[in-house]
């Protein structure tokens, strides 16, 4: 397998190195609502240095997904910090809140709204009354590639460049007066997970078998399979698995492996053909005090966002490996759903995209555009060196943890999809 070793360090002097007119698309070159200068993306530090001299230091809140310091989405959260804390010579600290202590995903916007939180990462597809478009659009990365690593890359840009080009979706955040630091996030394919007492994968193995689902989306592919969905919140879940309260959790790895919830639902299935509607259901959002910061500080703010990127990334990949090997020494059966229930599930999330256009959510044009992007993603992975070194039962073999630097692909994205966003 293509190993990518760039530091942070490294990833961030050559994008500083960029010319001004690379990010002419979205530079800032005067004065905004906020006050102050603003400065073009790529500028030396020098520079940067120099602009921020005379102004104030800020202290912002932030609370990102990651329980601990010690869950493998925290490098996420520190890439993060470490940019921002740099680039601004100091000038803005990030205080990093861990596990959800200031408000949980449903009341995260409120937090923002109010100023207890200044940014972070939550979950729409808590909220789908809240955020219909946003949830619509989760359906469509049904027609993204599938693979363990490659995929997620590819899946992951594709979504985000959706979102960010379709007004309904931004609009549900900025008429809060939020505003979206990455549009839509991935969190990994989902996959079956299920207790010692629900083995089989046969259609009639999942009749009736109670299966935890996280969203509105997830409830509609988990009743394709035949199976009765269950709502519970991620604390719940190990304890349901462990007294058989469910039998199945539905559920994305980089969230089951921080919780171990394959090592209580070690029996793991997956879709062959296609991928599942929904992986793409996290956002990354700064608040009401973001439009008060200076302009400079909303710039260096909104450019850690590939870092952030990058290193949650790498948490969906790793915790793959890390939970293949806690279902493999809990004896786990690892393998794929019966063929003939694959293809209900998936029939099952084509009709959300055809809900999506019914109610005037989605324009019909937006499944093209959906795969048009797809397929112009699919083949970037490989051509920046990533490559899949097997399948899923393998990965703990073929990938170790930590070893992959996403931020090549992360600034990519950044650079050709997000930077034309770039507050000025």
């Amino acid at each position: 397998m293509k190993r990518i070793m760039v530091s942070i360090a490294a990833a961030a002097s050559a994008a500083l190195a960029l010319s001004a007119c690379a990010g002419s698309a979205g530079s800032a070159g005067g004065s905004n609502a906020a006050g102050g200068e603003g400065f073009d993306y790529g500028a030396s530090q020098e520079d940067v240095d120099a602009l921020l001299a005379d102004l104030e230091p800020v202290k912002l809140k932030y609370q990102p997904s990651a329980n601990s310091p010690e869950s493998t989405g925290a490098p996420s959260a520190e890439m993060f910090k470490e940019y921002i804390e740099e680039r601004s010579g100091g000038k803005i600290e990030i205080e990093i809140i861990w596990g959800q202590a200031i408000a949980p995903y449903t009341e995260i916007d409120d937090a923002l709204t109010d100023g207890r939180l200044d940014l972070a990462y939550t979950i729409p597809a808590y909220s789908p009354a809240e955020y219909p478009a946003f949830n619509a659009l989760m359906a469509y990365s049904q027609f993204g590639p599938t693979s363990p690593m490659e995929a997620e890359l590819a899946t992951g840009a594709m979504m985000a460049e959706l979102a960010w080009s379709n007004e309904a979706v931004m609009a549900e955040f900025e008429d809060q007066g939020l505003t979206v630091l990455s549009s839509m996030i991935i969190g990994g394919e989902y996959y079956m997970m299920c207790n010692p007492d629900n083995t089989g994968v046969e259609a009639q193995d999942w009749d009736g078998r109670s299966v935890r689902a996280g969203s509105t989306m997830n409830e509609l592919v988990i009743r394709g399979a035949g199976a009765s969905p269950v709502s519970l919140e991620y604390g719940e879940i190990f304890e349901a698995l462990q007294r058989n309260t469910i039998g199945c959790a539905f559920v994305q790895f980089a969230a089951a492996t921080n919780f171990g919830i394959p090592e209580v639902a070690p029996n793991i299935s997956y879709l062959t053909e296609g991928s599942v509607a929904g992986r793409v259901s996290n956002v990354q959002l700064a608040g009401s005090s973001f439009q008060n910061l200076p302009l400079a500080y909303q710039q260096i703010v909104f450019d850690a966002e590939q870092y952030s990127w990058g290193g949650w990334q790498r948490n969906v990949v790793d915790s793959k490996a890390l939970g293949i090997e806690q279902a493999i020494g809990a004896n786990g059966e690892i393998g794929p759903i019966a063929e003939d229930v694959q293809q209900d599930m998936i029939d099952a999330q084509l009709e959300a995209v055809r809900n999506a256009e019914d109610q005037g959510l989605m324009a019909p044009e937006v499944e093209d555009q959906a795969k048009e992007l797809a397929e112009k993603w699919a083949g970037v992975p490989e051509e920046l060196g990533y490559e899949d070194g097997g399948d899923l039962l393998d990965i703990h073999e073929w990938y170790t943890p930590g070893e992959v630097d996403f931020m090549p692909f992360a600034t990519k994205l950044y650079e050709d999809v997000v930077l034309p966003h770039r507050p000025e």
